[in-house]
């Protein structure tokens, strides 16, 4: 017999071919030997393989692990010579949960062993350890970054430690871990609340904050050098004062922020949380500051303790990067296949992110409504009690030196409101004691303005409270604080204001010392309960204050008048702008703020309408009981989109209707003069009777300037001043200018000769004289004042030549009681010095009068008689020449005075708004355990299970002033600062939103840099677009491998490369650079063959520039060569003689694990498979779809199942079940916890199996197919039905009366099976009248099926609602006491009953009334709708809304023609007051004259009012066309 002689120099196994064919040198198999090169030699030799070495043992409080541990992760550190192991035990019966979780690690060079997170029992789920391994899902992604050990599971969220921390270790092995899960979770938590703040006013000097909006934000800093997204910033920390309208610059100086300093209170975060950022940013801008980084340790912090910091304008801020502003939240996954490091940043594949809108099992349904209201603006003018004072310091001599006010509502006590004083103060009279024999000062204070305002840091129960409250009483000024009065215009105190409007020399006499009892002291104020007390100071003069006593003192006291007093709410004045449409969405986020888009209800909008201008609007959010928060929310908060912004605000003080025509000349001044362009068309914002009702228009025809008189008003005298105008046909708004708008006393003049002075008495400034005393005209606000004078001597022989020439035109300040105090007030008295002179004249103002002296000096004044109240202007000329002819003194004077009516406000047209930006508030909202919407705001409502939730949000985009005016830009200037409605921006979602799983995705943090310190690992930025969208044909992406310039991506059917790069974000032209984006990932470039990683990322393992890898699904064991994709082969190395081994062991373990490792002793790629299944994504498949399973291919133990998603429809169900095969198997349905229906198939048949699916909810069926015996093959077929239920009608019918035509209301249905609800869409009914008694202002009809959508399911409770939105007018009457009232009714049939008055008759009396219940805006009504059999089926609801409507009818007792007229005519009533409403149809602007004329109103064309009056109004001008009185009602 022949030998056989074999060697095995190859050193190969080759089970390709049968073994009598195996080369030689190659083997077929091979048990614990190595054949070939050994650990010992590489030559061809058999040697027994050695095992493994022990390097440590792990313990657990000194006892072994069990026998179940497993090691399902590890990590090679080879830059620090360490293993990092994870650890899962799943049977240790020392610990409370009879399982142990670890991370250790162990150094090969020092072989120590080092715990670092060690894991038995979690504090929040007591049957599971924290760190919450799986054996199932193993760590195959483990990177190192500096200190931090990257790892994620796909079971767990992505996780991170820091080797260098201690994580803690639990007291005892039974105990509770030390750390948390959120301790180790890549994302870290930002604050949870915007800060909250308190607007300050320190000091005169801090003025930063005066023009700019600022808002305030906060940051944490964590202990790995991790900062967190900001927390949501503030709405602007902006008081405006009160509206005041420049008249040298024509400027809102109201739209000027009162606050200078803010205290931000923050919260100080968790036990991880080092340091806080406090942040601040201006509103239209994008760059985001740090004011102060607040080191916890350092400032001795406590934990999730709040802190106070006080923002002032001394601080060097930081810039943050630019696109801070984008990232709301670090979009982290919450879960992750696959991990790698790249460029510094860390980055997932194949993860999920977002959440399903549930709760429970029930999608969340979107039903808030939003409704517009409005506050009068709360600030309120007061009246003060002016009284005489005396003063001890200067001998108890009196003067008007004190008042009083009251301050009886709370709401001005609470913090942040604002009290405002003005007066003006005026010399009174000189005190000076006996010893003083030095003259009298001739100089006096003239009327001098003073104000003062003050910001509650606190609240406060009185009055006295607050005034003796130390931030107060340094404020008013104290005796330490006030300066020296000398140097009272460097004090900030209102004593030291007070003093430095007096002057500093009274001729001879200089400022010394200011006081009351004493000198120096600060002014007095006192307070009761309810009211407050000032008392002005006395200032003492010295002619010599080095050496100053009662000889050399006098004290000059004053008198108070014209005293201003404002009691502000500060928050009154924010407000959203009118004549705008606003849309809310609601948004949930979770515990680490990542959020949903913004989601919208179908009544999520309002419009806040014109006539709402001088109110404050704000929007109301109601969530009803029957919307519950999904279960991933913790908290919540809304966005707004307004639908125009951006706008101009013009002012216009004087104005001029030109004669024979309808147009109006507007004068422009200032800005408001760029502001306008010819052919522009404005909104009128305030006319000359006020803020109209409604919105109106006007067309700009032209812009010109005019020169003086170029206006032909048709008013004799009136001389129109020159300037630039805009011409406007105003029919929509009222502006005349009446004979009483202007005076006009004329040119006056005076001649002499002879060495006689000429000398002038002007007048003419009285408006009417009754008894010989004078009511003078006042000089409102923006006044136009023209002044001239002409005063010369002629030259004759040796008489020389003088002249002096003024010509002013001045705008008034303020608004002044008459022409003198005009004079005083704005001191045109230091104005008469720029006159042009000739021969050295010049003209002197004494407030005392003159002498008559002579020269070249001519003199004037202006006084009031004591009397008569008859102002006069007195002016004396130079002296004329006394010996020569002809050489005579003239004087020519003249006033021309346009008053002010007030200023016309117009507005330019705002744009359009960005389609789908959503402007985030500053408020976000608690969230209840039980997924109610709950409010940490006070005057909101918390939700309830019966209570709906009502917030008022605090979204703004104005101030308003309470006059027409809203702004939104610092002063109303085209320079200045403006204000956004929001801080960040979001957008709703093209597609419902839901979780999502981006299998085929790749996203990335930011950069960590080790030199600079920062650590950005955890920001995913979703406003930066970081994420990069795969090939999704390749199939999941199951591993990603990082090298220098790309990253080697396995996707389950692909393998391919992604590039590294960079780009740019430009703005939406093109042109400008907004931000750089660091887009690190580029092309992906796929190979050519058709390979992949299946599902087993567990088998890739790499060594040098090799990569080894298995495919499951085309049975290959793959190797890749090379360092980037320029230069990478792939080798299929189980195609060396072992393709079908490999192909048959993947085919019979194709789910189970597939573990790869590289062994660089021997350069071996070693694999094992073994049983444990690697996870599977549970599918669900759709009901309506058909599969075949066959049950050994999908489940090694005979058993099989999924599931099927039905939707909230309800009906029967069917499932067409086909076994193809002869063996036996069992297939249940499971439905709402229960097994509902089962069949055994004893081996090939079909059969139907169903059950009725009478719930909504669930919505979710489990189908399980069992094998009778386990090792058979068994193939089922079987067709998942939708839910089928019988058709039904519902017909909608809206009754209603013909007295309530034109009126609305909003209604719906909605039925409940079991705990799901179902609702139809909200619908608006707008009534009508009709010649038919019975008759329906809606009636529609609704064909479907059964518990699908909005159509009720048989046995359902159904309920009927109505609802008054804010632009409802209806009221639903269910008073017991009050009959009758309104009645909801249904009824279900199989008669079709249409809409006409005989078919209503007969159907109503079949119908059954059920009353409805509840309060304004909603009211509902329920029934059980019991079986619905058959297919005709017809289920009426009648919203029967006829109650019988009072209507006032007129009577008198006087049946004589006098009582007809009265019935018939005027319909007066037998109380003393009567509702008119006049209605103004034509175009004629007319005014309402009532109250037995006390009272007027104006009302424009096209409108209409309801007065209250005691005598039957009157109408100017009569003949005016369209205007009718009719009386609604008594005893107004």
């Amino acid at each position: 017999m022949a030998s056989s002689k074999r060697n095995f120099i190859a050193g190969r196994m080759n089970k390709s071919v049968d073994e009598r064919l195996v080369p030689n040198g190659e083997y077929v198999d091979a048990m614990n030997v190595r054949l070939g090169s050994t650990e010992d030699s590489d030559i061809g030799s058999v040697e027994n393989s050695k095992g493994n070495s022990l390097l440590t043992t792990v313990t657990i409080d000194g006892q072994p692990l069990s026998v179940n541990a497993r090691c399902i992760g590890a990590f090679e550190d080879g830059v620090n010579e360490t293993i990092y192991w994870f650890i899962h035990d799943s049977l240790n019966t020392a610990t409370a949960t009879d399982k142990a979780d670890l991370i250790v690690s162990f150094n090969t060079k020092t072989e120590t062993l080092k715990y670092h997170v060690v894991s038995f029992k979690n504090s929040l789920d007591v049957t599971n350890t924290t760190l919450n391994f799986n054996p199932q899902f193993l760590i195959n992604n483990v990177n190192k970054v500096g200190d931090l050990l990257f790892f994620t599971d796909n079971y767990n969220p992505p996780r991170r430690i820091n080797v260098n921390k201690s994580y803690g270790y639990a007291t005892s092995i039974t105990g509770v871990d030390e750390f948390s899960a959120e301790d180790i979770l890549v994302i870290v938590k930002p604050p949870s609340y915007t800060p909250s703040i308190l607007a300050l006013q320190a000091s005169e000097e801090n003025t930063f904050m005066h023009e700019r909006f600022i808002c305030f934000a906060y940051r944490y800093r964590y202990s790995n050098n991790e900062y967190s997204a900001t927390s949501q910033f503030t709405n602007p920390v902006f008081s405006p004062k009160p509206f005041s309208l420049n008249p040298d610059t024509f400027l809102n100086e109201g739209m000027v922020n009162s606050t200078d300093s803010s205290t931000v209170t923050y919260n100080t975060g968790g036990k991880d949380v080092v340091a806080i950022d406090v942040l601040f940013k201006e509103s239209a801008s994008n760059t985001i500051k740090v004011i102060e980084s607040i080191n916890k340790k350092e400032s001795n912090i406590s934990n999730d303790v709040t802190q106070d910091y006080t923002f002032e304008d001394s601080k060097i801020f930081t810039i943050l990067s630019s696109s801070e502003i984008l990232r709301l939240y670090d979009n982290v996954p919450l879960k992750a296949k696959t991990q790698t490091v790249m460029g510094n940043r860390v980055m997932y594949g194949n993860y999920i992110e977002g959440y399903d809108l549930k709760r429970g099992t029930e999608a969340t349904r979107l039903d808030y409504r939003v409704e517009h209201i409005s506050n009068e603006i709360g600030s309120t003018s007061v009246t003060p009690t002016l009284v005489t004072t005396t003063y001890p310091v200067a001998g108890n001599a009196a003067s008007l030196g004190k008042f009083s006010f009251f301050m009886d509502s709370l709401g001005f006590l609470d913090a942040g409101s604002v009290i405002s004083i003005s007066f003006s103060i005026k010399h009174s009279s000189f005190h000076a004691e006996a010893s003083n024999t030095e003259p009298e000062p001739t100089q006096t204070t003239p009327k001098t303005d003073v104000s003062f305002e003050y910001t509650l840091i606190n609240s406060y129960l009185t009055v006295a409270e607050l005034v003796s409250s130390l931030d107060f009483q340094e404020k008013i000024g104290t005796f330490d604080n006030i300066k020296a009065a000398p140097l009272a215009e460097d004090g900030s105190t209102f004593t030291d204001i007070i003093n430095a409007a007096t002057p500093q020399e009274l001729g001879f006499y200089d400022r010394l010392k200011s006081g009351i009892d004493v000198v120096p002291s600060p002014i007095i104020v006192t307070g009761t309960d309810t009211s407050l007390t000032l008392t002005n100071i006395t200032m003492a003069y010295s002619s010599d204050v080095d050496n100053a006593q009662d000889s050399n003192t006098f004290y000059e006291l004053y008198d108070i008048s014209d005293i201003y007093i404002e009691l502000k709410d500060t928050n009154d004045s924010l407000s959203l702008h009118s004549n705008r449409g606003y849309e809310v969405a609601i948004i949930y986020v979770d515990e680490f703020n990542r959020a949903t888009t913004a989601l919208v209800s179908n009544d999520n909008n309002i419009h806040v309408p014109c006539k709402a201008s001088d109110v404050q609007n704000k929007l109301k959010v109601t969530i009803p009981t029957t919307q519950k928060a999904p279960n991933f929310a913790k908290r919540y908060k809304f966005a707004v989109k307004p639908d125009a912004e951006g706008y101009e605000t013009i002012y216009s003080l004087i104005y001029f209707n030109e004669e024979l025509t309808n147009y109006t000349y507007f004068k422009l001044e200032g800005e408001n003069a760029a502001k306008v362009e010819e052919g522009d068309r404005y909104i009128v914002k305030r006319s000359s009777s006020g803020v109209p009702n409604g919105c109106a228009y006007a067309t700009v025809l032209s812009k010109e300037s005019l020169a003086e008189g170029d206006i032909q008003t048709g008013i004799a005298n009136l001389t129109t001043p020159e300037g630039v105008y805009m011409k406007i046909l105003n029919s929509d708004f009222a502006a005349k200018y009446g004979s009483g708008s202007y005076i006009s006393p004329g040119s006056q003049s005076e001649r002499n000769d002879g060495g006689i002075r000429a000398t002038l008495t002007y007048s003419g400034f009285e408006k009417s004289e009754v008894a010989g005393v004078m009511t003078n005209y006042q000089i409102p606000l923006g006044s136009n004042i023209r002044v001239t004078m002409d005063l010369y001597r002629n030259q004759k022989g040796n008489c020389d030549y003088w002249s002096y020439k003024y010509d002013r035109t001045f705008s008034s300040s303020q608004n002044y009681n008459d022409i003198l105090e005009w004079w005083d007030g704005d001191n045109i008295a230091s104005t008469l010095s720029g006159g042009d002179s000739n021969g050295g004249a010049s003209m002197d103002y004494s407030a005392d009068g003159f002498d008559s002296g002579t020269g070249n000096t001519a003199n004037c004044f202006m006084y009031k008689a004591a009397t008569s109240n008859e102002i006069k202007f007195i002016v004396r000329g130079f002296s004329s020449c006394d010996s020569y002819s002809g050489g005579s003194s003239n004087i020519k004077v003249s006033f021309s005075v346009v008053l002010s009516n007030g200023a016309i406000v117009f507005e330019t047209l705002p744009i359009d708004s960005l389609p789908d930006v959503w402007y985030e508030g500053q408020d976000s909202y608690p969230i209840s355990e039980e997924g109610y919407h709950e409010s940490n705001i006070g005057g909101d409502v918390n939700q309830t299970t019966s209570i709906n939730a009502e917030l008022t949000l605090g979204f703004h985009n104005c101030y308003t002033f309470g006059n027409g005016v809203e702004s939104y830009k610092i002063r109303d200037s085209i320079k200045g600062k403006a204000m956004r409605l929001g801080n960040r921006v979001t957008t709703v979602s093209e597609q419902d939103y839901k979780q999502a799983k981006r299998s085929s995705d790749i996203t990335y943090s930011g950069v960590f840099n080790d030199e600079t310190n920062i650590n950005r690992l955890n920001e995913f930025n979703l406003g930066l677009s970081n994420f990069k969208p795969l090939e999704n044909s390749f199939g999941p992406i199951n591993k990603m491998f990082a090298r220098e310039t790309d990253i080697l991506t396995l996707q389950e059917d692909k393998v391919s490369y992604v590039l590294s790069s960079k780009g740019l974000l430009t703005d939406s032209s093109g042109g400008g650079i907004l931000t750089s984006v660091p887009e690190v990932l580029g092309q992906q470039i796929a190979r050519v063959e058709d390979f992949g990683i299946s599902d087993n990322a567990e088998s890739f393992t790499s060594y040098g520039s090799s990569k080894f890898f298995t495919d499951s699904k085309r049975g290959a064991v793959i190797q890749l060569k090379g360092s980037s994709a320029s230069n990478e082969s792939l080798n299929v190395i189980s195609e060396l003689g072992m393709r079908s081994w490999f192909r048959d062991l993947f085919s019979e373990n194709f789910n189970t694990q597939k573990l790869g490792a590289f062994d660089p002793y021997m350069n071996e790629y070693v694999l094992s498979s073994n049983n444990i299944d690697v996870p599977k994504e549970e599918f669900i498949y759709s009901c309506g779809s058909r599969n075949q399973f066959t049950t050994d291919a999908i489940s090694d133990s005979g058993v099989f199942s999924y599931k099927v998603d039905l939707g909230n429809d309800t009906g029967q169900v069917d499932f067409d079940v086909n076994v193809v095969s002869t063996e036996g198997v069992t297939v249940d349905i499971e439905w709402n916890g229960v097994t509902v229906a089962t069949q055994l198939f004893a081996g090939e048949a079909s059969q139907v199996m169903s059950f009725t699916k009478d719930l909504i909810s669930p919505n979710q069926v489990t189908v399980t197919i069992t094998n009778t015996d386990i090792t058979a093959t068994t193939v089922v077929e079987i067709e998942s039905k939708c839910p089928t239920n019988n058709p039904l009608k519902v017909v909608a019918i809206v009754l209603t009366n013909n007295e309530d035509s034109g009126k609305s209301l909003h209604r719906n249905w909605a039925y409940t099976i079991g705990t799901q609800t179902n609702y139809s869409t909200l619908q608006v009914v707008n009534f009508y009248s009709s010649i038919n008694n019975t008759y329906a202002s809606s009636y529609k009809s609704y064909l479907g099926i059964q518990g699908q959508g909005s159509i009720p399911a048989s046995g359902a409770e159904v309920s009927m609602w109505t609802l008054k939105t804010n632009t409802d007018t209806y009221d639903i009457s269910n008073n017991p006491s009050v009959l009758p009232n309104d009645t909801f009714r249904w009824l279900v049939t199989d008669v079709d009953y249409s809409n006409n008055e005989s078919d209503l008759n007969t159907l109503l009396p079949l119908t059954a009334s059920i009353t409805p219940s509840g309060a304004e805006p909603s009211y509902n009504a329920y029934f059980n709708v019991g079986a619905i059999t058959g297919d005709d089926k017809v289920l009426y609801l009648v919203w029967d809304l006829r109650k019988a409507t009072e209507s006032f009818l007129c009577f008198d007792a006087d049946t004589t023609s006098v009582g007809l007229n009265s019935v018939c005519c005027e319909c007066s009533c037998a109380e003393s007051t009567t509702t008119y409403r006049v209605e103004n149809s034509g175009t004629t602007t007319i005014t309402i004259t009532y109250n037995s004329g006390v009272d007027s109103v104006v009302l424009l064309g096209d409108n209409y009012i309801d007065i209250c009056s005691d005598s039957y109004p009157s109408c100017t001008p009569p003949s005016a066309l369209g205007v009718s009185i009719s009386t609604i009602n008594c005893d107004c």
